[in-house]
């Protein structure tokens, strides 16, 4: 079962939800495979040919690209403050 509503990252998600890149099958081992809209992973944490580009630039955090070439990473920081806990970030 697909769960579209958890946002938490892995280790804070609740049992029994696990990330789909965690789930063994051939798609991940013959493929690489680039994907976002996971801000909480931070770009960390998956394994090797899948790479995770959601950095959370909105959030305050960083854009981040993807060189397909060499699988190299560029990183430029937001120019956004971090959440002040009020739901909006504040502009630097």
């Amino acid at each position: 079962q697909l769960d579209m509503y958890s946002k938490e990252s892995p280790e804070e998600a609740p049992a029994p939800l696990k990330p789909w890149f965690a789930i063994p099958g051939p798609v991940a081992e013959e493929y690489s495979i680039a994907f976002g809209h996971w801000a909480s992973l931070e770009g960390k944490g998956t394994p090797e040919g899948i790479y995770a580009l959601d950095t959370g630039c909105c959030w305050g955090g960083s854009l981040t690209c993807l060189r397909w070439e060499d699988k190299q990473y560029f990183v430029q920081p937001s120019n956004r403050h971090k959440d002040l806990g009020e739901g909006e970030a504040v502009a630097s």
